[in-house]
């Protein structure tokens, strides 16, 4: 967390740095929701199968100039994997039996309420009626609940906040919008612990890629 400070300061840093004329521009906002493909992915991670999910949530857009603005966000997120091999080869074994090796899981389903910060650029001036858009921008993450096969609840073993990445594009059609976007989580999402065996380290971290159509409602 504290290798991702710098970036959330520097991004605050330049929000304050924004000419309070340029934010005087009347802002928009809109909802947005779409299917999500999340997997796991990170040095524990052997194998890792896409599963689908959904997000849903609003955002403001705030201009800055004809071509730039700034985009917050408020995300209903549903992640996780469909299954996943997790690689645990490098823990000793438990008492007399065997190393775990790989531990396989048929579903992981986890649920976040995700903060995005966009810096939103258009190569198309804001009266053009249909725009082409790219975006990039720090994201957190707030674990609402998290699931394993048989509803098995295992939130208690995973950080309760991800930080993480989101770049993407699209375009916009009057007050619709249509976007591709990949978040790259930057942290590990799973807690180290002690077992009876000895310290099992995370590094297990969130990836999706999500399409969402938009409507600007003013």
């Amino acid at each position: 967390m504290k290798k991702l400070l710098p970036l959330w300061v520097l991004w605050v840093t330049v929000l304050l740095s924004v000419p309070a004329a340029a934010l005087a521009q009347a802002p928009s906002i809109g909802l947005e929701a779409g299917p999500n493909m999340a997997t796991l992915g990170g040095r524990r991670i052997v194998k890792s199968d896409f599963r689908t999910g959904f997000v849903l949530g609003a955002f403001a857009s705030i201009p800055i100039s004809e071509v730039v603005s700034i985009q917050p966000e408020v995300i209903f997120s549903r992640r996780g994997a469909r299954s996943a091999a997790y690689d645990y080869d490098d823990i000793p074994a438990d008492g007399d039996g065997p190393p775990i090796r790989v531990y396989l899981s048929e579903r992981t389903r986890l649920d976040y309420l995700e903060v995005p910060v966009l810096l939103k650029v258009s190569p198309s001036p804001v009266g053009d009626v249909v725009r082409p858009v790219f975006f990039a921008g720090p994201s957190v993450g707030f674990l609402l609940g998290a699931n394993e096969v048989y509803d098995t609840d295992y939130t208690e073993y995973l950080h309760s906040t991800d930080f993480g990445v989101v770049v993407g594009g699209g375009v916009e059609y009057r007050r619709l919008s249509l976007v591709a976007r990949y978040t790259l989580g930057l942290t590990s999402i799973a807690r180290d612990y002690d077992a009876s065996f000895g310290n099992v380290p995370g590094d297990i971290k969130n990836r999706a890629f999500t399409v969402a159509a938009g409507v600007r409602l003013f």
